[in-house]
């Protein structure tokens, strides 16, 4: 079990970092898909002790100065009318906007990786359906499937012809919360050429504004890795393929037993 949700942290961090970059715009705190003066009022509004309607507090400090104020308002504002450009004067498309954006934007696709552990490796296939979540990988010899619809979460084992799965709350399981971790305001750092043996990658670097770094690995227009740094935790999973479609299989218990709760947790 403490290896299945080592795993499944290191998922939840990928994911986080990856999906809720493109789930927010910085800026836009009302989440209207736009950035305007109504924007701007709200950030006045929250900075003097209101509760504006609709306010996402994490995209509002987009002069990543750790405060909440006009400051922000004003950069809003500039934004607005063309004055400047969202996340600072870059006006370029980055890898990552062309390559993953354009499929993870809509949080419905599937992906394959494998996650980089201290001493093994672990291939995983990770789908995204709205607000659902499946992931699947292998776990001594057990293929294992960890679903989240809503607030419930499933975990489903298949060992050797015999198929079960355990039902619990998601916010008691921990794995809902994953989600729901990370921060929607990051800012681009820095692009660098990074050579491997006879290969060259192009590394793209990320700093939210609680300071997780994460760094996009391309071959050419290939995502091919993900590092994510984390105070002193580093997470590291190759990426094989990223393809926007949903996994529907992934969801599916059919013919599953269902386990109580405390026969699964004697299982160590």
């Amino acid at each position: 079990m403490k290896k299945l949700f080592s795993a499944l942290l290191i998922l939840g961090i990928l994911l986080t970092s990856t999906v809720t970059a493109f789930a927010a715009t910085a800026g836009d705190v009302n989440s209207d898909g736009k950035i305007n003066s109504g924007d701007a009022l709200g950030i006045l509004k929250y900075a003097v002790g209101m509760s504006p309607k609709d306010f996402n507090k994490n995209v509002a400090d987009i002069n990543n100065d750790k405060k909440i104020n006009s400051s922000d308002a004003l950069v809003v504002l500039q934004i607005s009318v063309g004055l400047i450009k969202p996340n600072g004067d870059s006006n370029k498309t980055t890898l990552r906007d062309e390559v993953i954006g354009k499929v993870v934007n809509d949080k419905k696709f599937t992906l394959s990786l494998t996650v980089i552990g201290e001493d093994e490796k672990i291939p995983a296939t990770i789908t995204m359906d709205g607000d659902n979540f499946a992931t699947a990988m292998s776990l001594d010899g057990i293929n294992t499937r960890v679903i989240t619809k809503g607030r419930k979460t499933y975990i489903a084992f298949d060992y050797l012809g015999t198929k079960m799965y355990v039902e619990a709350d998601g916010d008691e399981m921990g794995v809902g919360d994953l989600m729901n971790a990370g921060s929607n305001n990051d800012t681009y750092v820095k692009t660098t050429t990074v050579k491997e043996g006879s290969k060259t990658y192009t590394c793209e670097e990320y700093r939210s504004a609680d300071g997780v770094v994460a760094k996009y690995y391309f071959e050419g227009k290939k995502w091919v890795r993900q590092e994510v740094i984390e105070g002193d935790t580093v997470s590291i999973c190759e990426i094989h393929e990223l393809r926007d479609s949903v996994d529907k299989s992934l969801f599916d218990l059919t013919g599953y037993t269902k386990l109580e709760e405390d026969a699964f947790e004697q299982l160590g």
